[in-house]
């Protein structure tokens, strides 16, 4: 009650409280509305995005030389306020005849960037807390800027004390999302600069000589302005940072080719040269500190304390030489071997050299043999390679931070311990597989089997804190992987108008932890309270771990005495694993003269996940599976609060008196009783009768003290349709007329439904604010929808 009227008061976030059933009150800013849900406060916060897309490209060529040069310019306007990318990306790519024997080839390619406000996860509004389906998104985008001042409309005139909004609605929905992806600017500068040129010289009848140098560069410029929320002698604010960074990686190689036959029969294809690449990166920011000393001029010189700053640098190089041969018989066998050394600056001077060989064989069967003429084209092949990674730079060194303090210059040495014999970590893998086609390539068949090892892998491992070390790196353990690649082809339906292509693929990865380091039977991917992903001695990567309900030794679910399930962290149980078992997609185009439907269909199953959304939802009642038991129609039982002991007691129907000894002059609809067992008191267990709320039962999940549940474990398994595309030609008496070559108008839709997902109330696929381990997403994924014109001239 406020001011003699029922009240709205979102100051708590949670889905849990009387029936929104339009009755009028007093809401937060005390104005009359109705008590209702609000149809789409969710989709409010967002707003319709647009794609646009502009290429054109032109090229030629005669005797000397060709070239192609294209030009694209991109539009986003995305679906959170304020957010945009402009993009231009220029290519030109072309080549000359110098003499009879020397040819250049150059490759550019230009693009610039500007992200604007992209949105950074505000996880309490978004998820945590979830947001009121009473809460009038409309009303508080309103409720932003101060009309008269521009300064954040809730720190003004006492309004945060005056109008109980809540925190979350307040702080992070009116200030952390609307105010700053419109007042506020966080902008990304951004260019990518790839530039390439090959002199390939003949030197004699099948010898030749290829010589490329080129480079990688990407400069970022990131600039950060925070507007002042309220009155400067009221409280300090703002804040202005500018940072720059350029990574440039730089590639030069020469490859002498041999490519000669052998007689009739056979045929010597080989190469031998050498590789070098050098990386470098620069990162420098500065930013206020302590606010501004005049509003809103955006300047470090603006700052009212002396400004931060930081920065690093840092490069490595690699030097290597390789070699292969080819021997090629008939042009339907063939043998090859290779071998590459690598010098890397990364790894310490006694192990920075590093040898890793390859050899495949491969067999032309439909060339070989006189096969059924169904068969058009079959091949067999296989292939043993091996590869070592140097791992990431400077990890095998100590690197000591600087700082200054009071004058006093100190060094901070790493958090973790570095190995004292890095040696680079290698992979083998082994791979044979099949290519064919049969009844004039209208179906297609392609299998591959593999099995690698991936072994003295560059990692950190934890210790105890008691070492002074957070993690020594180490190299340690051996991971196996094997798998299954399939894929079908195939032209089902031809005829003179109409044509059916489809493709059918499928693939299976089975990675297994055959050692840690020594003394280690398992390592922890990622942990929270309750549930872990763990890596263990003999059993597949990546399996989730969590801790079970108690159980009694019937296998019933026993509740404390407080009515809720307790969780037995003596007998963690594993519940899957984070990679899936299947994966694959089907792809149709259909066509019928100049018009051609396409649809791709994605699937994936096997995976399990860890849902932090889901679990969310459910604490905070946003989630639909939340209304059971809340009153009397969703299935609440009847009970009353006893005023001696505040005991929930039970009542025979929701139309009892009220007991004389209730605390309230009324009864209660929302009780429930948790499906299990509780202690008899002697060791033995009995059915439960112990009545918690309804809200209680739901919110119980978002406790910060509570184990992860089992039953917010996942399986993700989908199938998605991904995309659909309609595109038409326009006939060429018409293009004609036009002076186009060929014109042509697509329909296409992105992201468009799930067919089939075990996972509820989130994006199978998001990855925003997910990793490979768990699902925390905060953001909703977008289906797009657009036109697409084609011209050629």
């Amino acid at each position: 009650m406020r001011n003699g009227q029922e009240a709205y008061y979102p100051s708590q976030p949670y889905n849990f409280g009387p029936r929104l059933d339009g009755r009028m009150i007093l809401w937060y800013d005390s104005v009359m509305r109705p008590y209702v849900a609000q149809p789409n406060n969710i989709k409010d916060l967002y707003r319709n995005g647009h794609t646009s897309t502009a290429n054109i490209a032109i090229q030629g060529g005669g005797d000397i030389g060709n070239y192609r040069f294209s030009y694209t310019h991109g539009d986003y306007k995305g679906v959170f306020e304020g957010f945009k990318i402009r993009s231009d990306n220029f290519n030109f790519n072309g080549g000359m005849k110098i003499t009879d024997r020397v040819n250049l080839k150059f490759v550019s390619t230009f693009s610039t960037q500007f992200n604007h406000n992209s949105p950074r996860t505000i996880q309490d509004a978004f998820v945590t807390y979830g947001q009121p389906r009473q809460l009038d998104v409309n009303l508080l985008k309103t409720q932003i800027l101060d009309p008269e001042t521009d300064y954040f409309w809730w720190y003004l005139d006492n309004r945060a004390t005056r109008f109980p909004v809540g925190r979350v609605a307040r702080e992070e929905l009116a200030g952390n999302y609307f105010f700053n992806q419109t007042q506020n600017s966080y902008d990304n500068y951004r260019t990518h600069y790839i530039n390439s040129m090959t002199i390939s010289t003949k030197i004699a009848d099948g010898i030749s000589l290829d010589i490329l140098g080129g480079f990688d560069r990407i400069d970022n410029k990131n600039e950060t302005k925070e507007k002042v929320r309220q009155p400067l002698n009221v409280a300090a604010g703002g804040s202005y940072s500018l940072s720059t960074s350029t990574d440039i990686a730089y590639n030069a190689q020469a490859i002498l080719t041999v490519d000669k036959k052998l007689g009739e029969n056979f045929g010597l294809y080989t190469y031998a040269g050498t590789v070098f690449q050098r990386n470098t990166s620069e990162y420098m920011r500065r930013f206020t500190n302590g606010g501004f000393i005049t509003r809103d001029w955006f300047s470090l010189r603006n700052s009212r304390n002396d400004p931060f700053s930081e920065s690093n640098r840092g490069n490595d190089r690699l030097y290597a030489v390789l070699a292969s041969a080819q021997i090629a018989y008939k042009n339907w066998l063939f043998f090859e071997i290779q071998g590459r050394n690598d010098w890397s600056s990364i790894q310490p001077p006694a192990n920075n050299s590093y040898f890793y060989p390859g050899a495949s064989i491969s067999w032309i069967a439909s060339d070989a043999l006189e096969l059924p003429k169904w068969v058009n084209y079959l091949k067999l092949r296989t292939s043993l390679a091996d590869l070592g990674l140097p791992g990431p730079r400077y990890f095998g060194g100590t690197i000591y931070d600087i700082g200054n303090y009071g004058g006093t210059i100190f060094y901070t040495p790493p958090g973790d311990l570095p190995a004292s014999n890095l040696t680079p970590e290698r992979r083998r893998e082994f791979e044979m597989g099949v290519e064919s086609k049969f009844f004039k390539n209208r179906l297609g068949f392609e299998f591959n089997y593999y099995y690698g090892n991936w072994y003295d892998q560059i990692t950190p491992l934890s210790v105890a804190p008691s070492s002074g070390v957070n993690a020594v790196r180490v190299n340690a353990g051996k991971i196996t992987h094997s798998g299954l690649e399939l894929m079908l082809t195939g032209t089902p339906v031809q005829t003179t108008n109409f044509q059916w292509i489809t493709t059918l693929n499928a693939s299976r990865d089975k990675p297994v932890v055959k050692e840690l380091a020594p003394g280690i039977e398992q390592q922890n991917l990622w942990g929270a309270q309750g549930a872990a992903v763990v890596a263990k001695k003999g059993r597949p990567w990546g399996e989730v771990i969590i801790n079970d309900f108690t159980r009694d030794p019937n296998g019933n679910k026993v509740v404390g005495g407080d009515g809720f399930y307790t969780n037995d962290a003596t007998k963690p149980i594993t519940v899957g694993k984070v990679l899936p078992d299947l994966g694959g997609g089907f792809n149709n185009t259909l066509s019928y003269k100049s018009l051609s439907l396409n649809f791709n269909i994605d699937w994936q199953f096997g995976s399990t996940l860890i849902s932090q959304t889901n679990l969310y939802m459910i604490g905070n009642g946003s989630a639909k599976n939340t209304v059971a038991g809340r009153d009397e129609q969703s299935g609440g039982l009847p009970y009353y609060v006893r005023a001696s002991d505040g005991a929930f007691i039970g009542l025979p129907s929701h139309d009892s008196p009220v007991p004389g000894d209730s605390r309230y002059t009324f009864i209660m609809h929302d009780g429930v009783i948790l499906d299990g067992v509780k202690s008899d008191g002697n060791g033995g267990f009995v059915k439960n009768d112990i009545i918690v709320t309804a809200a209680d039962k739901y919110s119980y999940y978002w406790r910060s003290f509570l184990d992860i549940q089992p039953d917010v474990i996942y399986k993700n398994d989908y199938i998605k349709m991904r995309n659909v595309v309609l595109a038409y030609s326009l006939p060429k008496n018409i293009t004609s007329k036009m002076h186009f070559s060929k014109l042509q108008v697509s329909l296409f839709a992105n992201n468009l439904f799930y067919i089939h997902k075990t996972m509820p109330n989130v994006d199978a696929e998001a990855i925003n604010g997910t990793n490979a381990f768990y699902e925390n997403n905060a953001w909703p994924t977008a289906r797009s929808y657009g036109i697409s014109l084609r011209a050629s001239f």
